[in-house]
């Protein structure tokens, strides 16, 4: 079984605290997706790891001022992260859980969330049940499927049932 959940940073923390940050540097069948605003990078909460990706982006549609979207460069480095522990739970019949978090746990990462679960197989209606105040960033999103070659429009009846 494959599950996706979208934490704030405050909820990942707090997760860290209660099972140890070594659990996701030696579990390979969890993974997780860290996402600070540009130029906080310190902030990441664990380092990387062949189960840890964190990147930085602002919460914005588009580049603006000093708030910088997601770049193409980010979103495929997200995308073959995902693909690439997708690939291994798959190879090795194992469940995988996915921990995006962000600031708020809504926008940024609630567009990677949302495409991990449709990477993964994940029913919408599961998605939305375990992840309900999510409200994707749609740049994300769009950015992510284009990172794996895919338009907004051939994914988006998925998400319809």
């Amino acid at each position: 079984m494959k599950e996706v959940y979208v934490l704030s940073r405050k909820d990942f923390v707090e997760h860290c605290k209660r099972v140890g940050k070594e659990a996701f540097s030696y579990n390979d069948n969890v993974a997780v997706i860290s996402i600070e605003n540009m130029g906080e990078g310190w902030k990441h909460v664990l380092g990387n790891s062949p189960r840890v990706l964190n990147v930085e982006f602002d919460d914005v549609l588009f580049d603006d001022g000093g708030f910088k979207a997601v770049t193409p460069e980010t979103a495929k480095e997200i995308w073959n992260f995902l693909f690439r522990i997708n690939k291994e739970a798959d190879e090795k019949s194992k469940d995988l859980t996915l921990i995006v978090h962000c600031g708020a746990g809504i926008s940024r990462s609630g567009g990677v969330g949302l495409f991990a679960s449709e990477l993964f197989e994940i029913p919408y209606s599961e998605f939305k049940r375990l992840n309900p105040k999510v409200q994707h960033n749609g740049t994300v999103y769009s950015e992510l499927l284009k990172a794996c070659g895919l338009h907004y429009s051939s994914l988006e009846t998925n998400q319809q049932e």
